[in-house]
């Protein structure tokens, strides 16, 4: 975001409550993809793109699932993660997260590099 400098009159338009800290104008629109026109196109150009990410991903680490789960945390993306161990692209927070329901919590430590 340092680079991101908007014109002067520019306002930022976010999907869902308004964000703490931000440091640029902005506007919050609960359940935004719906009512507005430029949040819904933004949200499109988001997914698709995150789409191709992940199947970069799929490419790049087989096995875990990536085009098909789309990095949300399903139990088939569990299941990869527990036989295959984390690849570079796992956030640990996510990890954490995704595991927390599975193993021992005391375990978590195994999952870090």
């Amino acid at each position: 975001m340092a680079a991101f400098r908007p014109p002067a009159q520019a306002r930022i338009l976010i999907d869902g409550l308004a964000l703490k800290n931000f440091p640029y104008p902005h506007t919050a629109v609960v359940q935004g993809d719906g009512r507005s026109l430029c949040i819904a196109m933004a949200s499109i150009v988001a997914k698709v793109t995150r789409d191709r990410m992940m199947e970069e991903l799929d490419a790049r680490y087989p096995g875990y699932g990536f085009a098909q789960h789309k990095g949300y945390g399903t139990e088939e993306h569990r299941e990869a993660v527990l036989r295959l161990g984390r690849c570079a692209e796992h956030r640990e927070t996510f990890l954490r997260k995704l595991m927390s329901k599975r193993i021992d919590p005391g375990q978590l430590g195994l999952l870090e590099d």
